[in-house]
């Protein structure tokens, strides 16, 4: 049988693929400062490392961004960005009705993960200073926080993976009839954020060796996000996702900035 795609699918895609590009072009301003400490022996240099490094999340978000844009209409979850490319449906006073929702939510989940963050602190000593979330932070890993994290993750994590996870259950469990069940949406949430969690590991494990309570901590601060932004997915939109989590990195670049002003 012939796949069916949804009406303006291409347009879809390639607007969605476009915006998440723009977060894979922030990574080498942050890629470039940590690339420049490999030994000297290393042949490439740190610019066509950064290159190549961004081969990998641009094919992942082609893949995430074709399973959303394919899957999300059949299970009900919306892309205002998608929708006014593909039907015209103005995206402006939806994003406007949903935007204190989600910025408030980002911001109370970014303060929430920093006081977490710091009892975490207390049984680590060292190892916990060097992954301190509120470290100061520069401009580009601000916009590499709000155009990576907060539009290509997403991207990858709640139109790509969450949608391909409800669909799945969906299409098993319910045999396609009626709308998603809640309990389904849920499950398929906090395994999202999970994953999310366990997916920051490696760039952990390459500041600090991982020790149970460093695992511990890295997948619980991430799925705390994941759980907020796949609500946001679920119950509002795409775009109040990316607006919560450009909002939680937003919040602790601000507390980084205040703790370092007043310190």
């Amino acid at each position: 049988m012939a796949l069916k795609f949804p009406e303006g699918f291409g347009i879809r895609f390639l607007t969605l693929f476009g915006v998440g590009f723009l977060g894979i072009l922030s990574l080498p301003f942050i890629l470039l400062a940590q690339l420049r400490n490999l030994p000297a022996q290393v042949s490439v240099s740190p610019i066509e490392l950064a290159i190549l490094s961004l081969i990998q999340p641009t094919i992942l978000l082609a893949i995430a961004v074709a399973i959303g844009t394919f899957f999300a209409p059949k299970v009900g979850f919306r892309s205002h960005i998608a929708n006014q490319v593909a039907q015209g449906k103005a995206m402006l006073p939806r994003l406007k009705r949903e935007f204190p929702l989600a910025a408030i939510a980002g911001a109370l989940i970014g303060i929430a993960i920093i006081i977490l963050d710091s009892f975490f602190r207390l049984g680590l000593g060292e190892l916990g200073d060097r992954l301190a979330i509120v470290q100061p932070r520069t401009l580009a890993t601000t916009m590499a926080g709000i155009l990576y994290g907060g539009i290509t993750e997403e991207l990858l994590m709640r139109w790509g993976l969450m949608t391909l996870f409800v669909w799945i259950g969906w299409r098993l469990l319910q045999r396609r009839q009626g709308k998603p069940h809640p309990i389904l949406v849920w499950v398929a949430i906090i395994a999202i954020a999970i994953i999310f969690g366990l997916g920051h590991l490696p760039v952990v494990a390459a500041v600090v060796p991982l020790t149970p309570l460093i695992i511990t901590r890295t997948i619980f601060l991430n799925a705390m996000g994941g759980v907020i932004f796949g609500w946001l997915y679920w119950r509002r939109s795409l775009e109040s996702a990316m607006i919560a989590h450009a909002s939680t990195h937003i919040c602790f670049s601000l507390v980084a900035g205040l703790l370092s002003a007043f310190s």
